[in-house]
């Protein structure tokens, strides 16, 4: 809930592997609470969230980093800490071998340099280098100070410190936003080859076209999965309404239908027994339903 109005209600959200999930709807239909819930940053009023023992969810939202004092680059060190700390572990074993270089020690070092590679502790720098460039960045902005940048570039700095961190399950709000073109075509690459999950609540539909393959539409607090890009979800979701109109309209037929039967012979003795069996009839049929729609949500404008 927010305040009284109700922005979910018996929802079933699934990221299964290494999805790309996109979240569509109205604006104000409250994709971004979502997004927020899930990472724990505001919490629903009923229900559970379930995932994997240490699972990390990183978020990107539109709030800029608050620390100004900062350089950038010691801003995006923290990240790298844990790859510190193990580079750290390796030069100790090192000093170690040197007057034991026992099949223990030896084993254990293969193990802590096994890991080291694995962060990408050999090539940390470059990789921060790269990603800091991608978005616009000269290298020599490393060593300005965030409280020197505008809004949007504090922005794009926050969103190189998510994508540096690499959670197990990535939030993207709004990501193209305060990007050129060249930084969009490397964020549709990057996403669409993480090696995990994305979850993606945007305006740009060619982005989206590009790097999901999972749609979720949320309308009325309600959602519903569909395979597939934003293209394929919109044609989905029009065939699925079509449907339910069609078989609404026939439904309304055979219920006028059988009222009729009902008002002409309920009042008839020897027509009574037939009037009532379709009275129950129609008690116990289920009525369909057309999903509440917003025109929007299909015929939006995207830039």
């Amino acid at each position: 809930y927010y305040g009284v109005d109700t922005i979910f209600e018996d929802v079933n959200f699934e990221i299964k592997g290494t999805e790309k999930i996109a979240l569509v709807g109205r604006n104000g239909c409250g994709k971004t609470t979502f997004l927020r819930c899930m990472c724990g940053e505001e919490q629903f009023d009923k229900g559970t969230i379930s995932q994997q023992n240490n699972t990390v969810i990183g978020y990107l939202s539109q709030k800029v980093l608050p620390h100004d004092e900062r350089t950038v680059e010691e801003e995006l060190r923290l990240i790298f800490e844990p790859v510190f700390a193990m580079q750290a572990r390796m030069h100790e074993l090192e000093k170690q071998m040197e007057v034991d270089a026992s099949e223990k020690v030896l084993a254990q070092y293969a193990t802590v340099q096994e890991k080291f590679e694995a962060m990408n502790g050999y090539h940390w720098e470059s990789e921060m280098k790269t990603v800091f460039t991608r978005f616009g960045f000269p290298v020599k902005d490393l060593q300005k100070k965030i409280g020197e940048f505008s809004g949007g570039q504090k922005t794009r700095i926050a969103f190189v410190k998510l994508l540096l961190s690499k959670p197990d399950i990535l939030l993207l709000d709004e990501p193209t936003n305060h990007l050129d073109i060249d930084a969009i075509e490397w964020l549709e690459g990057y996403v669409k080859n993480y090696p995990k999950a994305v979850v993606i609540v945007s305006h740009d539909r060619m982005f989206l076209d590009h790097t999901v393959d999972v749609v979720y539409n949320m309308e009325y607090g309600k959602m519903k999965r569909y395979p597939g890009n934003y293209s394929n979800y919109v044609i989905q979701r029009e065939n699925d309404i079509e449907r339910q109109q069609s078989a609404y309209a026939r439904q309304q037929k055979d219920i006028q239908r059988l009222e009729a039967l009902i008002e002409k012979f309920r009042y008839k003795k020897n027509k009574a027994a037939f009037a009532q069996s379709k009275i129950k009839y129609l008690e116990r049929m289920d009525r369909i339903e057309v999903d509440q729609t917003d025109d929007k949500t299909f015929h939006a404008k995207f830039t």
